[in-house]
Formats: C-alpha cells, structure tokens, sequence
C-alpha cells in the first residue's frame, strides 16, 4: 500500500505478511541466542563441578592415579567450554575476488541513472559498486561483526551479464529493486542469520582441528581418553539441538527473505511500472543459460591456451542466436502441482509477476535500447571483466585470443552437431522414436502432413506428459515421507498429505491417456516415413534404424542402473566413514565393479565405439580393466586407485550418452533426408 509521493520519494508500507515474517525471523534469532547462552552457562557450569570435583580428588588422597583422573575430569569441562567457543578461533574473510569495483565518476549515466533512483525511494548511495560476470544484481553488507551492531551502507553489485540482457527501462527497474532493499531496515536480519548459520555451521560441521586436539590429548593416556569420549558425547548432544535451531532460523528467515523480495518489486513497480521488471524476469533464464553455454564452451578450449578477449560479444551472440532457434509454435507446459518451499530465499518468477501486475502502477515511458548505453567506455569495461574472469586459469603456454567470428562459426556448428533436426520441432529432444513394427500396405496406406506430425499441439503431448511424470515422482516421494510437507496444491487446489494418493491416481490416468496419444501419433509418423522411403524407392533402412535404436536403448537402461547403483554405493567416500565401514562397502561393491570391468572390456573391443572415446579414456579403461584395485589401505584412502575407479565410472556413463545420441541423431537425419531428398553422409555409406 502505498501512502504518498511527497518530494518525489516513494513509500510503501510493508504488508502484514512482512511485518509478520520479521518478527518471528527476529523471535528465531533472539530464541537461537537465549538456548546458545544457556549452553554456554551449562558449559561453564560443568567445567566448574570438573574442577570442584578434581581439586576434591587430589585432596582426598595425592597419588598418580587420583592425579590424572582429576586431570581427565578438568579436560572433560574445558573440551565442552572449547567446544561451544571453537568458532572464535575461525578468522572469516568475505570473498571478492570475483568482483570489480566501478569507480562512478567514469559513470555519469550510471550515477544519474542511481541518483534518480536514490532520490525516488529516499534511501543511501551505496558505499561501494561492484561489477560481476553474473546475470544478476544484488546488495550485501561488509560482513563483519560491528554489521550487526551499527549502521553499514550497503554495496551494490551489477551483473555485466544482466547489462547485455535489459533494456535501459528494464535496468533501472531491477536497480529500484535493489535499492527496494536498501531501504529495508530488516536486511540487518540478514546479518544476523549470516553469523548465527556462520556459528552453527562451525559448531556442526568444521571439528577437525577440535578432534584432533582432542584425540591427542586422549592419546596422552588411557586415563584421559574416557573424559575425551564424554566430552564428544556432550558435544553431539549439542549439535542435535543446534541442528534444530538452524531449521527454526533459516524457515523463518526464508520466509522474510521472500517477503523482503515482494516488497522491494513493489518499490521498483512505483519507479518504472511493473511491465520492465516483469519483463526483465522472462529473460534472467536463458541469458543465464545462454552464458553457461559460453562459460563451457571455453572449458574446451582454455586446456589449449584459447581464450576469449571479450566474452560478453560471445554472451550477446549466443543469446541472439538460441532465440533465432526457438520454434515458434512453442507451448510452454507448466507443472500442475505446486509444493512451497520453506528454504527458497526468492519467491518464484510467476508469483513475483502476478504480483505485481497485480498492483495496476501503469508503466513509465523509458528507453527500450540496450542497457549497455548507460555505461561509458563499455568494451573497456567488458574487456577488463573478462581478463578478470580469466585470471584464476592456470596455461600451460602463451594464450591465444579467439575472435568473434571464429567463436561464432564454431558455436553454431558445435550446436547442431549436438542437436537434432529442425523438421521435428524438438519432438525428440526428450524421447527416442518408437513404433509397433508390423506390415503395411503402403500403398493404401493415408498418413498426415509433415506440419500435423511435428506441429507444436503435437510436442505439446510430449511435454504434458514429461511434466507430468515429473509431478508423480514428486507425489510418490510426498507418500512415501521423503519429502516432509503438510500440504500441497495440485490444479489451483489445495490437498492434505493424507490425500496424495487420489493425485496420483489422477496424474497416473493423465499419463495414461497421454502415453496412448504419443504411442499413436509415434505410429502415424513411422508409417510417413515408411511411405517416403517407398515413394523415393530408397532401400528400405528405417525399420533397421527403430531396431538398432531399441537394441541400443535397453542396453542404455541396463547400464543407466548399473552406473546409478555404484555411484550410490560410493557416496561414502565423499564423507567421514568408519575404516570399518569403508572396508566393508569395499568387499560389497566388488560383484557390481566386476560387471563394470566387464562392461567396459566389450567395449574396447566394440568397434562402433572407436569414434566416440578420446586416447586418455581408452589410456584410463586399460589401466582399470588391467588388474584389481585396492582404493583402502592402512587407514587411508589410495586416492589414485580411487580416482581411476570413479573417472571409469564417469567415462563409461559419459560414452553411454554419446553414443546414444550418435545412434538416434543418425536416424533422425535419415528420416529428414527422406523428407528433403537430400542424403546424408551416413545414408551415403550404408547404400554403398
């Protein structure tokens, strides 16, 4: 609700929810102190009743025995004191290796641009602004304990990634968002929940110099080593309720964070409306993706000392041509059931869109060009970004820069190299072709256009039901108590957990209905093709290119449960484990690791799989398939064994999806050829 723009300052009042959700995360916070302080003076307590209890040993009766029990039982309340204090010893030191600072005097636009903003919300310059390489902006405090206790202004970080994406309206929008929370007196909260996860996290999880310590003092004599063992029982006990406490704070900090971000839309919808935000929403996820895809391209690429000078030209590339690529006939197909989660720290996009379209604040005419012009010297800036970005990469040689068109010539090969033809509109993307292979009277035989095969209502099927799919496993996790929750909304209403069962029945039937539209329409479109390959008097290759494909499948899927079991099997080595236990999974995972080695001997000798592995993966199976490994030895893992273990694991999983996809993309360059005419260079092969 808003109450007046008085001299330009805009002023919204937080809702009830907001109110609500800061006291308790506020009460979390004041109650997660109160417990840790009487731990603290329980601590306190026993060490003193240790000491009381040493000094009442000795003076009973001075011998070496009585001497080093009392020495055990003082230990045993310094340990605990220690225990609950350790955290203190921790130096923490905020990370901003990632960031460039921007000095605003080079930036009039900018510091026009924030000053406007400033002005309209009535809120402080931010101490410091920072560019990062993200598809985001967001404001932090300097995190250090005087945060909690007096006034810090807040810096401000702008993504170069977000500045190739917006348009100048948009940017300032998602700026008036950010500054939305530099009015927010709550965010102290969040550095209070900052130090609190901090302390916890330290209590819980970094112990190993508080073992050690401990365990060298048990090791001093079996006297102490009781007291040690006592002590470690206390502190577990400490830990279970801090465990508690940590859900308790983070729940409801969680739930403030969410409302923090509903308020600050509101504040940025009274800026610039609420469509540039709006639409700024819409693009954060495939710019994003779009930079990933930049970011792993150069993965290959920087082991050979090639490196981008400018990676936000390629950023701005990719994005342009992933939307060239998007059929326009899509059907966005969303989940029907929605599950709030508890730990998000952001409301999801279309909720934060209903809302505030909700508001009716009417759009302010701005500028619909690339936000990028609100900066000066702009490739300077990016330039400078991307040698930042690349200064943590370790070359084994002088680098090379790779230019623009270089880089777009191989990314767009790259991409339909691993994609599959245009014609089918993404039907396959997600599935493998299927058919009931049987005779035909091709000659009688009526089938459909091309444009009904693969139109967009036909893609849709395929999508419904892969959400759908997606939504039962999530239900059946919800029945069998995997995942806590009390209620959930499944087609806009609401079901206790007692109810899942009658969802499932209902999604079961719709993946039922679907299953038979998808099988039907799969038949449709083998009986097209079977008709093209006659018309064109091709040799009849494509009932071959079903069979191999579900030879390959079943293959795939026999492997896909080996591969998943043993990853399973070794998740222990990724966490503390007994030498007992680790010994023990050992012996239990050797039946499958053999199958594995055997797997893997075919498969050197398979040659449709010469093409598809590199010489250092052939290097790695020969050396795993030449003898047995030990990977645990004198209380010790042999981290090169081990490491060969799972980098065989990996490359035989990796090798399953490329040749996989080498099998269907071909078949499906069949069938476009038959629809074009045009052979392709395996079809080529196979007539010779």
């Amino acid at each position: 609700m808003v109450v007046n723009i008085f001299m330009k300052k805009i002023l919204v009042i937080p809702s009830a929810q907001f109110r609500k959700h800061t006291t308790s995360a506020v009460l979390a916070i004041a109650l997660f102190i109160v417990v840790y302080f009487l731990m603290v003076i329980s601590a306190i307590a026993i060490l003193c009743l240790c000491v009381l209890g040493a000094i009442a040993l000795v003076s009973f009766h001075f011998n070496f025995a009585l001497l080093m029990l009392a020495l055990g039982l003082v230990s045993l309340g310094v340990l605990i004191v220690l225990f609950l204090f350790k955290f203190l010893f921790k130096s923490y030191k905020v990370d901003r290796s990632h960031l460039v600072e921007l000095d605003l005097n080079s930036q009039p636009i900018l510091k026009e641009i924030l000053e406007d903003i400033i002005g309209q919300v009535g809120t402080q310059f931010p101490r410091r602004v920072y560019l990062s390489n993200e598809v985001n902006a967001s404001v932090f405090y300097d995190s250090n304990l005087l945060s909690m206790i007096f006034p810090t202004r807040k810096n401000l970080t702008i993504g170069m990634g977000l500045v190739n994406t917006l348009s100048v309206e948009e940017f300032k929008a998602v700026l008036a968002h950010e500054f939305g929370h530099f009015s927010q007196s709550s965010m102290k909260v969040g550095s209070y929940v900052y130090y609190v996860n901090e302390l916890i996290y330290n209590l819980l999880y970094e112990n190993d110099s508080y073992e050690s310590l401990a365990s060298k003092w048990a090791g001093i004599s079996g006297y102490f080593s009781l007291f040690v063992g006592l002590a470690f029982k206390v502190a577990q006990g400490a830990q279970w309720v801090l465990k508690g406490m940590y859900s308790l704070v983070n729940k409801n900090f969680m739930a403030l964070s969410r409302e923090m971000e509903f308020h600050a839309d509101e504040i940025a919808a009274y800026v610039t409306g609420g469509e540039p935000l709006a639409n700024s929403f819409h693009k954060f996820s495939p710019a994003s993706l779009a930079l990933q895809d930049v970011f792993n391209y150069y993965d290959n690429e920087i082991p050979f000392n090639r490196i981008p000078q400018n990676i936000y030209n390629n950023h701005r590339f990719v994005m342009e041509f992933l939307f060239s690529q998007k059929s326009l006939e899509y059907i966005p197909v969303s989940s029907e059931l929605m599950i709030k989660d508890q730990w998000a720290s952001h409301p999801t996009d279309e909720d934060r869109i209903e809302r505030l379209m909700s508001l009716h604040i009417p759009t302010v005419e701005g500028s619909a060009i690339s936000a990028r012009t609100c900066f000066v010297d702009i490739v300077n800036l990016e330039v400078e970004l991307t040698s930042h970005l690349l200064s943590s990469c370790k070359f084994t040689g002088e680098a090379e820069f790779i230019s623009q068109d270089e880089f777009e010539e191989k990314f767009t090969q790259n991409y339909f190299k691993y994609s599959y033809p245009q014609i089918f509109n993404g039907y396959y993307d997600y599935r493998n072709p299927t058919a009931r292979l049987k005779s035909f009277d091709l000659q009688k035989m009526k089938v459909l256009p091309i444009e009904n095969l693969f139109s967009g209502e036909a893609v849709n099927w395929v999508n419904q039901k892969i959400m759908a799919q997606s939504d039962l496993e999530i239900l059946n996790h919800i029945e069998t108590g995997r995942y806590q929750i009390k209620t959930f909304d499944f087609r806009g209403k609401r079901f206790k957990k007692s109810q899942v069962r009658s969802v499932i029945d209902q999604l079961e039937d719709k993946i039922s209905k679907l299953t038979k539209i998808v099988e039907d329409h799969d038949q449709e479109i083998f009986q097209y093709f079977l008709k093209k390959e006659l018309e064109l008097q091709n040799p009849t290759l494509l009932e071959g290119y079903y069979k191999d494909l579900e030879e390959v499948s079943k293959e795939q899927e026999e492997n896909s449960k080996l591969i998943k079991e043993l990853n399973v099997r070794l998740e222990f080595t990724s966490y503390n484990t007994p030498f007992i236990k680790i010994q023990s999974n050992f012996r239990e995972i050797k039946k499958d690791e053999g199958i594995l080695k055997e797997k893997i001997r075919k498969l050197l000798l398979d040659k449709r799989f010469e093409d598809v592995y590199t010489i250092e993966l052939k290097e790695i199976f020969e050396q795993y398939v030449s003898k047995e490994w030990t990977y645990f030895e004198n209380e010790s893992y042999l981290q090169n064994n081990l490491n060969l273990l799972l980098n065989s694991l990996d490359g035989f999983s990796s090798l399953q999806d490329i040749y996989g996809f080498q099998i269907k993309k071909g078949m499906l360059l069949y069938m476009e050829s038959l629809e074009t005419g045009k052979k392709n260079h395996r079809q080529e092969l196979e007539i010779e």
